[in-house]
């Protein structure tokens, strides 16, 4: 355990990256309950998927059911790990190191845009070259003693944050990206804003991100 007098979840992330001392690290929170065999099951998948960088696992959540985002075992593309939330992601920490990936510590729980650290981190090493596999086995379940600290209301500012997460993503698809959004979200939205208003707010956003120079 190793304090900092510091905040920021993808900074903390980039820390642990640093201090960790096994082959394999794994994103944990601390209302987590790993399984028994969890060490075997996360172990055994590396052996089987010797080339793998990063495997994903499933991670449920406490009294609610469990729906499976990724259907099929196996090597995953850059779209599919827009479905993976960070306490499923295990990895090899020289395989990350060596290619010098990081948390952009401008995302995530205590920065400006505090959410989306994983799924640009997760496109990040699909773009420098890393293999990500998916191995459909419980390692832990999520419980419902924290709340999360970002908030989720349907604002123009919720989505303009959004835009940026996506530019981040990739600057060649945030557009795509945030029109899927639209278009498959709408029951999140749907009874404050209307669609075109929450892909305008991400476009604004995106401008905002450019014009105050941390497009970089």
């Amino acid at each position: 355990f190793i304090s900092y007098k510091e905040k920021g979840l993808s900074r903390s992330r980039n820390h642990a990256l640093d201090n960790a001392v096994g082959d394999i690290c794994v994103i944990a929170d601390d209302d987590m309950v790993y399984m028994d065999d969890y060490k075997k099951t996360i172990i055994d998948a590396y052996k089987k998927y010797q080339d793998a960088d990063i495997i994903i696992f499933i991670v449920d959540r406490e009294h609610k059911d469990y729906k499976l985002k990724i259907k099929k075992e196996g090597r995953i593309n850059i779209l599919k790990t827009m479905k993976v939330s960070s306490v499923q992601i295990t990895l090899k920490k020289f395989s990350i190191l060596n290619k010098k990936l990081r948390f952009d510590e401008k995302f995530g729980a205590g920065s400006v845009y505090p959410w989306g650290e994983e799924n640009i981190f997760l496109f990040d090493c699909i773009k420098r070259g890393c293999k990500i596999y998916y191995v459909p086995i419980k390692i832990a379940t999520l419980l419902d003693i924290n709340k999360t600290s970002w908030n989720k209301d349907n604002t123009p500012e919720h989505f303009e944050k959004q835009g940026v997460i996506y530019y981040r993503m990739s600057s060649r698809l945030w557009r795509l990206l945030a029109l899927q959004f639209v278009l498959r979200k709408r029951k999140i939205y749907r009874r404050d804003m209307k669609g075109i208003d929450v892909y305008m707010a991400m476009i604004n956003g995106v401008k905002k991100y450019k014009k105050d120079g941390q497009d970089d």
